[in-house]
């Protein structure tokens, strides 16, 4: 039976709309009520995503979640997130990027504005809930302000914040991908703790002596760690997931035979990583953890006994302040 033309471009039109309509399904806009044991998780830790877009350009970047629907990428650009049709929605002025839940902080599959797959694992073991940092330019005594300031430059307060967190970050199992961001951000406060001990030290040269020690012992962890995945890449089984054919060719949501061939491609290229390193490698080097954990402790706790002495020092030699009748106040 042959279609006229009018009915050609109506049926054109309906199957549009339907695949328009399919393609828009993961930026739904109805808000879910937030599931408690995904807010903690999400709002836990900083989170490194990265990926791969359409055109082969890798990317990659952290994002930080908070509680109040806020989320900072990299150090400075404020977003929000929301929970919508089992998933979190990163939202950006004109389009959204995906984490599918359930959220696994080892490795949180999730998609791009242009259907491109990515990667979210969060950084370190860290439990508690990220706190926004305290404005300085908003309101509050000028004192509350540049206590703010000190602290935020404060290279030995930022190891007594983060220590267990970048020892956690640092120890990971073999089978888990480390973020290239753990090294770096070592390797600038090092550099920063360096600087400061000589320009403008918060605290005694012992406790930046101990920092300083601290951090080269992580960055010795990291080394040993890559030694050992060094020493078997040239066995390891090349993976799907690196071939041509697991890129999208499709761009968009609505390709949902695709998307099943990259999550089974993506099944495989895991079991591939997990087959690479043999079960007495991986016990072997949680074995050597057990015993770089005790070390690294041994370090933090040292800096923290320091710290605290020295500030008992300085408020010791500190002068008395004096009452309005001239004699000083008793300690």
């Amino acid at each position: 039976m042959k279609i006229s033309h009018p009915s050609r471009t109506l049926i054109i039109a309906a199957m549009g709309f339907i695949l328009a309509g399919t393609a828009a399904h993961l930026f739904a806009k109805g808000k879910e009520k937030d599931d408690p044991a995904t807010v903690a998780t999400l709002t836990s830790g900083v989170w490194h995503i990265e990926g791969e877009n359409l055109k082969g350009k890798k990317w990659s970047n952290d994002f930080t979640f908070y509680a109040d629907h806020t989320v900072i990428e990299g150090k400075k650009k404020k977003l929000t997130w929301e929970i919508s049709d089992n998933k979190v929605l990163i939202k950006y002025p004109t389009y959204n990027n995906v984490m599918f839940l359930p959220l696994d902080p080892k490795g949180t599959k999730g998609l791009s504005s242009d259907g491109s797959q990515n990667i979210a694992t969060r950084i370190g073991n860290s439990q508690e809930a990220n706190t926004p940092q305290p404005t300085v330019n908003g309101g509050g005594s000028s004192a509350t302000a540049q206590q703010n300031q000190v602290t935020a430059a404060n290279a030995i307060d930022t190891i007594r914040d983060t220590g267990p967190a970048t020892t956690g970050s640092v120890l990971v199992a073999l089978d888990v991908k480390q973020p290239p961001t753990v090294r770096a951000g070592i390797t600038a406060l090092r550099e920063k703790l360096l600087d400061e001990a000589v320009k403008a030290p918060a605290s005694s040269p012992d406790v930046y002596k101990v920092a300083v020690s601290l951090c080269d012992a992580w960055i010795g962890a990291l080394d040993e760690r890559d030694k050992i995945i060094a020493s078997q890449s040239h066995t390891q089984p090349m993976s799907t997931a690196d071939m041509d054919s697991s890129k999208a060719v499709h761009p968009g949501y609505y390709s949902l035979q695709q998307e099943q061939i990259d999550a089974k491609k993506k099944k495989q290229a895991d079991a591939a990583q997990n087959a690479f390193f043999s079960d007495a490698q991986k016990q072997q080097w949680a074995q050597r953890c057990t015993q770089l954990h005790q070390a690294l402790d041994q370090l933090y706790t040292q800096m923290g006994d320091l710290r605290r002495k020295a500030n008992q020092a300085k408020g010791a030699t500190a002068p008395a302040a004096a009452t309005p009748g001239g004699a000083p106040t008793p300690p």
